[in-house]
């Protein structure tokens, strides 16, 4: 038995969310985040835990399998030049809310980032993956952050 799952079923917590564009797949190289999901997301789903994992796409198609008991959602990814990160925002949004709608999320987690544009439903938990974003770093490095990076940092929290 996975340690500390008696705890999700004592809370409820019976349907987890993630976001993150890194969850690996043929032609994906995943980052260190989509390396640890891989590998602890289906031993969630395997002792009955609904696991999503909703991202972008690396083409303009949206992907909607199941691998390893878990739900994999890729949205399109337009790769539009200066404004793909609004048409991603958007893309996200629609999607959780959509599934928030139909089955009620008790828990989503991402990096900062990820919650930087993102329509909070409420009654979900949220838990944000500090590593280190823009806004962060830009601060250590004495650096002025771009506009974006600036607002996306200050939407988060």
């Amino acid at each position: 038995m996975l340690i500390g799952y008696s705890n999700f079923k004592k809370n409820n917590y019976e349907y987890l969310f993630f976001l993150t564009h890194e969850y690996p797949k043929p032609g994906l190289n995943p980052g260190g985040v989509g390396v640890f999901l891989k590998t602890f997301l289906p031993i969630l789903a395997k002792n009955g835990i609904n696991v999503t994992v909703l991202g972008a796409n690396n083409s303009n198609a949206l992907e909607d399998t199941v691998v390893e008991g878990v739900r994999v959602i890729r949205i399109p990814n337009p790769k539009i030049k200066g404004i793909n990160w609004w048409f991603i925002a958007k893309g996200l949004n629609q999607k959780l809310q959509e599934i928030h709608a139909d089955t009620p999320l008790n828990i989503v987690e991402g990096s900062e980032l990820a919650f930087a544009f993102l329509k909070k439903p409420k009654g979900v938990k949220f838990i944000i993956r500090l590593h280190g974003g823009h806004h962060f770093f830009c601060r250590i490095r004495k650096q002025e952050n771009t506009v974006l990076e600036g607002l996306s940092g200050k939407t988060i929290f």
